[in-house]
């Protein structure tokens, strides 16, 4: 009786170690699997939607910031720092999505862009409404929905949010084409790349509740 019970702490300890040994098992074969996942073709197609996000925002911020030097040489000071702000935000996109192609060991490289610019403010601004309306028209919801059918959700949220991003920058060209600018200037979340005039800033921003007093400002902070 006596060596019955004495030896019954030792039982229990040795269970709880092959239970530790296993749980431990367990977990590492679950990661293993989930980096293994990486390689299959939902994750390769994701990084080949987050690279061409990444070069398409790449591409329109340096347009946009050939547009904004001349609407600074035209003497449009407002429409200058809405085309700042507009590169602002590409920039964030940009790096939003290499960040997320990177997470699933995808490798981005931004492409050598030059821009000359030759025509007047006013028509970089429909040029600009041009561009954007197509890219809502066409691709809106579509890489969303790629990403969805090849089962990547991650993909599909990030792609969900830099849709409704760039609605934000057609409704500020479409104010701009009929004349109404933000004189006092713009603001861009950091993290998200959402754009605001400052007269109409939130405390946080809605798509990522950053505090508003992180955002990047394209204007003067005491206006």
């Amino acid at each position: 009786m006596s060596y019955q019970t004495t030896m019954k702490p030792v039982y229990a300890t040795v269970f709880i170690l092959i239970l530790l040994v296993a749980t431990s098992a367990a977990v590492a074969v679950n990661i293993d699997e989930r980096l293994h996942r990486r390689d299959d073709g939902r994750w390769k197609r994701g990084i080949e939607y987050l690279n061409e996000c990444s070069a398409a925002a790449h591409v329109q911020s340096v347009r946009y910031e050939s547009y904004a030097a001349r609407a600074r040489e035209d003497g449009r000071p407002a429409t200058a720092r809405l085309f700042s702000a507009l590169a602002q935000s590409e920039r964030v996109h940009e790096r939003i999505c290499a960040h997320a192609s990177g997470l699933f060991n995808g490798e981005y490289e931004p492409p050598t862009v030059m821009v000359k610019v030759k025509t007047p403010t006013s028509a970089n601004i429909e040029k600009s409404l041009s561009y954007e309306r197509r890219r809502l028209d066409v691709s809106a919801g579509m890489a969303a929905k790629r990403a969805i059918e090849a089962g990547n959700r991650y993909v599909a949220r990030l792609m969900i949010w830099l849709d409704g991003s760039n609605r934000r920058h057609l409704e500020l060209l479409e104010r701009a084409r009929d004349g109404i600018l933000a004189e006092e200037g713009y603001e861009v979340c950091p993290n998200c790349g959402n754009m605001y005039e400052r007269r109409n800033c939130d405390v946080y921003c809605p798509f990522c509740l950053t505090n508003s007093t992180e955002f990047t400002v394209f204007g003067n902070r005491d206006d």
